[in-house]
């Protein structure tokens, strides 16, 4: 047996942390109100950045992949310390929230008005 923790268990680790700090959001996410049971399939979403912060991508490991537990590690006392920094959010609503934050101004506004012209 190695002393390498298997993906399994540093993803059960980071689950864990992240259903402990969704208590500090009512275990729901903020756009959709997605309800986390086990913290799978959520993340802590920064709303800023403090200058001097690390952010995910400085933790890497020795194979240049990313490094998820030592990221929570490191965010969680962060976020107990000011969770309105934060946003707790499903991955589906984080990967929506990324790709819109692509848009400039102009082509956002006009994004949101031919979504809501949008007929369903």
């Amino acid at each position: 047996m190695s002393d390498e923790r298997s993906y399994r268990e540093i993803n059960e680790a980071v689950w864990i942390i992240i259903k402990r700090l969704g208590g500090l959001y009512r275990s729901r996410c903020y756009v959709c109100h997605k309800h986390c049971d086990t913290g799978k399939g959520f993340v802590i979403h920064h709303i800023e950045y403090v200058s001097g912060e690390k952010t995910y991508s400085d933790f890497k490991t020795k194979e240049d992949k990313k490094d998820r537990l030592n990221y929570y590690l490191y965010l969680e006392p962060l976020v107990r310390k000011n969770k309105y920094r934060f946003k707790f959010l499903c991955n589906k609503c984080h990967f929506s929230t990324e790709v819109l934050k692509r848009y400039k101004t102009d082509k956002f506004k006009r994004l949101i008005k031919l979504v809501r012209m949008s007929k369903k």
